[in-house]
């Protein structure tokens, strides 16, 4: 029997691809051992438990963008977990482990290299994570999603695999049609507007000038996601906005991007890999509160390639600058051809096949 250890936290955009790469590996080889790696009471830990996988506790303190006390804190965590993760992994023996990232991944790394275990990393961003960045050089593989990644990372050639971004596999369920119909949405145009999970005062903000878009196209669908915390104050505007339909959340997310014309966000990596596996033309407004100002490198990409028109979010404050997004997103919404253009060029930084190509070289690499 095959035994893999998946390690991955701390947020969704590490957690997704985990789980994405775990239903490939379930499928590729049915009868395979199954664990994760993660910090008690987290996402992991849910995913865990959802996906059916054998949790192996850990402890781990984020160490990026925090003062050096508690830097300092961070390492004396990491190096105390070192050893009982290095005994797990000697008396367990997994034939491998795959790390998607996050600040929790980096004791059951090292745990890894001490026992000998062959490991494999997935990045999901162009600016690669902490400990993607240090533990690259020793990776037998390491998938990215984006060529620029290589730039920031040492490792052989050899060793990366382009593999793009996993998505969710309800997405391959979904039929754009259908889910049009069924929201009633009909021929209508539908903008999709979301400042993440926790919410953005800054693009929350920008939002409250919708009835500027609304007027001109009385018959557009504006579905916007607040966040858990947005400002109450900010969404009583809202309520003064005929056809602006806001959630805090919205849990059928695949359904909603799939049956979008246009996308307004973030530029994370989970956010851009659904855009572009569903083709989505999108105005990106990069968060600058992120470890590395990572966002910044992956809408600087799609821009690059005519995926997306790219604001800076320190100047969504600037009436200058609101009145040249609102008149983007104006743009696009008149014309059709330009935002298929766009969606085709988002396609192009999109592998359908992602999941299962990471699976299939892992259990290859470790089965020769």
């Amino acid at each position: 029997m095959i035994k893999a250890v998946i390690s991955c936290g701390g947020t969704g955009g590490h957690i997704f691809p985990a789980m994405a790469i775990v239903e490939a590996l379930r499928i590729l080889h049915p009868d395979i051992k199954l664990y994760l790696a993660g910090v008690e009471d987290s996402m992991e830990e849910e995913a865990a438990k959802k996906y059916g996988l054998e949790f192996i506790p850990t402890k781990a303190r984020m160490f990026s963008g925090i003062a050096l006390t508690s830097k300092i804190r961070s390492v004396s965590t990491l190096l105390r977990e070192c050893h009982p993760l290095y005994r797990w992994f000697k008396e367990n023996r997994p034939d491998f482990l795959i790390s998607t990232g996050g600040f929790v991944t980096g004791a059951p790394i090292i745990g890894a290299i001490l026992s000998g275990t062959p490991y494999f990393l997935h990045e999901q961003n162009v600016y690669p994570g902490l400990a993607n960045r240090l533990f690259a050089s020793k990776a037998k593989k390491i998938f990215i999603s984006y060529e620029e990644s290589k730039k920031y990372l040492r490792a052989r050639e050899e060793a990366f695999v382009l593999s793009g971004n996993p998505v969710r596999s309800h997405f391959f369920a979904l039929d754009r049609e259908t889910i049009r119909n069924e929201k009633g949405f009909g021929d209508k145009k539908v903008l999709l507007s979301s400042g993440g999970s926790i919410g953005s005062d800054s693009f929350n903000d920008l939002i409250c000038d919708a009835h500027i878009l609304l007027k001109k196209h009385p018959d557009l669908v504006w579905i916007h996601t607040s966040g858990q915390d947005a400002d109450p104050a900010v969404l009583k505007k809202y309520e003064n906005i005929p056809g602006l339909k806001v959630y805090p959340f919205i849990e059928d997310m695949p359904e909603f991007v799939t049956a979008a014309d246009l996308v307004l966000s973030r530029a994370g990596a989970i956010t851009l890999s659904e855009n572009a596996f569903t083709g989505r033309a999108a105005v990106l407004l990069p968060s600058p509160y992120v470890a590395s100002d990572h966002q910044k490198a992956n809408a600087a990409s799609f821009g690059a390639r005519g995926a997306a028109e790219v604001f800076n979010d320190a100047d969504l404050y600037d009436p200058a600058v609101r009145h040249l997004i609102y008149r983007a997103l104006d743009e696009l919404l008149r014309d059709d051809e330009r935002r298929e253009k766009m969606g085709r060029a988002a396609k192009t930084l999109s592998r359908e096949d992602a999941a299962e190509l990471i699976a299939q070289t892992c259990l290859k690499e470790v089965e020769a």
